[in-house]
């Protein structure tokens, strides 16, 4: 698409867009993302069981500082299936 015929897409060719661009993107690209923020620490020992107790962490400060209420949240391993891109 070019120009102008951006503006003449639905939902439907967006959604397709953004998953092919998301495709596109490699998990190196995600990792250096998240070095730069400084957020969570990123070395070369990466550990699903480290990034989820990195993460529960996180959401436990935003809880103690009243940013997150236990009320509106949900377990996303109860309502999606999550792989990792590699």
């Amino acid at each position: 698409m070019c120009g102008a015929e951006i503006y003449k897409i639905n939902i439907l060719q967006a959604m397709k867009m953004a998953k092919h661009a998301w495709n596109s993107v490699s998990s190196n690209t995600i990792k250096h993302c998240w070095a730069h923020t400084k957020v969570i620490s990123i070395n070369g020992n990466f550990s699903i069981e480290e990034t989820h107790s990195e993460i529960e962490e996180g959401l436990r400060n935003l809880q103690a500082i009243g940013a997150l209420s236990s009320s509106n949240t949900i377990s996303l391993e109860n309502h999606y299936s999550i792989h990792r891109r590699d």
